[in-house]
């Protein structure tokens, strides 16, 4: 929690001393690929479904701080079968969900004279539901706490106020829960 205020402390300085910022939104969506071990040696596997996110941010024009934004988002998996301890398959019915809020930042770099490359990293807090079926015994799980993303990217102006790009995400939330997505987005910059 230190870490997250401290973020968000030296966010606010970076923000504030932007001389001229430019403001943004912008929603993306993509594929969803989901690794989780519920408990020690017990692995789970899940089917490849969807993201959805959007994001308000700000263009600080400043060094390793290009970017900075608010992002709410939304993962959610099929659970396929759980793996036990003695390597024995369960196909087991469920849905895991993810629901987060992150503050990103973003560190763009020109390759081209309309293309930008960006890597960017990413602090929050994430809210985690997971509900089981197999025959008529139904289980529900849920747990919240701190979450990382890492983000790698490219995007290109379709017009003045208009982006459009790629990108890459890899979630941690505690030590066990990995997710990676492949997104489209489309900025509008005001």
């Amino acid at each position: 929690m230190k870490k997250l205020v401290l973020f968000l402390a030296a966010s606010a300085c970076l923000l504030a001393d932007a001389p001229n910022p430019d403001f943004y939104v912008s929603t993306f969506g993509g594929v969803n690929w989901l690794e989780q071990t519920l408990q020690s040696n017990v692995k789970t596997a899940y089917k490849t479904d969807a993201l959805g996110a959007i994001s308000l941010g700000c263009k600080t024009g400043q060094g390793l701080c290009s970017r900075m934004e608010l992002e709410g988002s939304f993962r959610r998996n099929p659970l396929e079968y759980i793996r036990d301890k003695k390597r024995v398959k369960h196909e087991i019915k469920g849905l895991t969900e993810t629901r987060s809020v992150f503050i990103n930042t973003y560190y763009d770099f020109k390759v081209l004279s309309q293309m930008t490359i960006f890597l960017g990293i990413g602090s929050g807090y994430t809210f985690m539901k997971l509900d089981i079926a197999k025959n008529k015994i139904k289980a529900k799980d849920k747990k919240e706490g701190m979450s990382l993303q890492y983000i790698a990217g490219t995007k290109t102006p379709l017009s003045e106020h208009i982006d459009i790009g790629a990108e890459w995400r890899f979630f941690i939330a505690r030590g066990d829960y990995r997710e990676q997505n492949i997104d489209l987005f489309l900025t509008y910059n005001f």
